[in-house]
């Protein structure tokens, strides 16, 4: 059973192999399709300085991939090549969120794998070129050409292209994100003043619901003092109506002690009864005057309520302005802070990329210096033993004359070469310093 699973899992990882190689392939054909590929890509470790990615993407979206914007001919040097996938990686991020409103990870490319030539790591680059082509305005061409290649490189790039579609709709910035990130730009090229007029109409929106709010406030308490007038004479109405009833039953009992003694009180009884009829009459007033006022009270608590709603509403409104515009602010504050680092960076990396350059010319001013060294050091041992030579025909030649000449010449030339010698070290080591000092300042930048 060992066995089995073993060969199972070793033809698993085979086809595995077999099918990233085919991907490979696709990817390399796919890549030559272009008309500026030159010389012809046989590996994607050929595409590990970043030049013919750059040319591919200056094809695709010339406005957003800008000439000179990767190093030509670096060679192999790993550092140079990496730094060209590092600005390539940051353009493809500034062109998916911008036109393509996708948020990708830029770590999951390695800059460095990529300059040393990792399979891997490169196909996750021409992954990304191969998105930026069939989603750019002119997609219809590069789908045309992509559909030309062999049957089976349109099978295997049209899996990358649903992979990459599929990553694409998941990353998707919505419309907040991408006005933020507009603003960011405008505040990178000076050019900010969206932001700007949109706070001046927000502020003048506020102005007009502060100037509603006055208003609405200000007939608050108008009302609120008509409705105390009113309350007070709706008082005053209902002391008049409860003194003219008391009066009435006093009358009332007038009248009824009247009719029932009889006698002279009956001569009064009719002024009393007259006197109780106005009464009445006057009650009645005053009700139909109450009912009145407690019917325009009605109204006015009523239209005090719609007020205090329209009220509760506008200074709602007001708040909401108040906290988008301390929202706005707060994303301008952020905004101008992020412009202001990534200017700071920009100039590092700028300053990065010009100590880079002088490390490599003193790296090749050191291996200079090491090749002359090394020569002297070659010329010192060839003068040593003409000197020793020589110095063994003078011990064998009678007089030693013209021997001791030769050998005196030999030892001054040698004499001459060893200070040379000493001079080129001291320029080394001068280099070597210099080197450093460079390095330092490069790991500090």
């Amino acid at each position: 059973p060992f066995r089995a699973a073993s060969s199972s899992s070793s033809a698993l990882r085979a086809d595995q192999l077999l099918k990233c190689e085919r991907m490979d392939v696709s990817l390399i054909n796919w890549v030559n399709s272009f008309e500026g590929v030159e010389p012809t890509v046989s590996a994607l470790a050929d595409l590990s300085d970043g030049v013919i990615v750059h040319k591919i993407l200056r094809e695709i979206a010339p406005d957003n991939f800008l000439e000179g914007g990767v190093k030509q001919n670096v060679g192999t040097n790993a550092i140079l090549k990496a730094n060209n996938i590092k600005k390539l990686m940051k353009d493809l991020d500034t062109y998916y969120r911008g036109v393509f409103l996708q948020n990708f990870d830029v770590d999951t490319v390695n800059p460095t794998a990529v300059a040393a030539g990792q399979a891997d790591e490169v196909m996750k680059l021409v992954e990304l070129v191969l998105g930026c082509a069939v989603q750019c305005d002119d997609k219809h061409r590069y789908i045309q050409k992509l559909m030309s290649l062999d049957k089976n490189d349109q099978a295997n790039l049209m899996v990358l292209t649903q992979r990459i579609l599929s990553r694409g709709e998941a990353s998707a910035l919505d419309k907040s994100e991408n006005s933020i990130l507009e603003a960011e730009d405008g505040a990178e090229t000076g050019g900010g003043g969206g932001g700007e007029e949109e706070d001046e109409e927000l502020r003048a929106e506020m102005a007009v619901l502060k100037e509603k709010v006055t208003e609405l406030e200000a007939a608050n308490a108008d009302l609120h003092t008509r409705l105390s007038a009113a309350n007070d004479q709706a008082a005053e109405l209902s002391n008049d109506l409860a003194s003219a009833l008391a009066e009435k039953a006093r009358y009332q009992t007038l009248y009824n002690e009247a009719v029932e003694g009889g006698g002279p009180q009956r001569v009064e009884s009719g002024g009393a009864k007259e006197r109780v009829q106005e009464l009445e009459m006057k009650v009645e007033e005053q009700e139909r005057a109450m009912g009145e006022m407690e019917q325009q009270l009605a109204q006015r608590q009523s239209s005090l309520q719609r007020l205090q709603d329209d009220l509760q509403i506008k200074n709602s409104e007001a708040q909401d302005l108040a906290a988008e515009v301390g929202k706005l602010k707060g994303y301008k504050e952020k905004l101008e802070q992020a412009g202001d680092l990534r200017r700071v960076l920009a100039d590092k990396e700028s300053e990065a990329e010009k100590l880079l350059e002088q490390v490599v010319e003193l790296e090749a001013s050191v291996d200079a210096y090491k090749q002359q060294l090394e020569e002297k050091d070659r010329a010192a041992e060839g003068l040593r033993t003409r000197l020793a030579q020589a110095q063994k025909r003078r011990a064998s030649t009678e007089g030693g004359g013209k021997g001791g000449e030769g050998g005196a010449e030999l030892e001054a030339q040698l004499e001459a070469l060893e200070a040379q010698h000493q001079q080129t070290l001291l320029e080394l080591q001068t280099a070597r310093s210099e080197l450093d000092k460079a390095r330092a300042e490069r790991d500090t930048a």
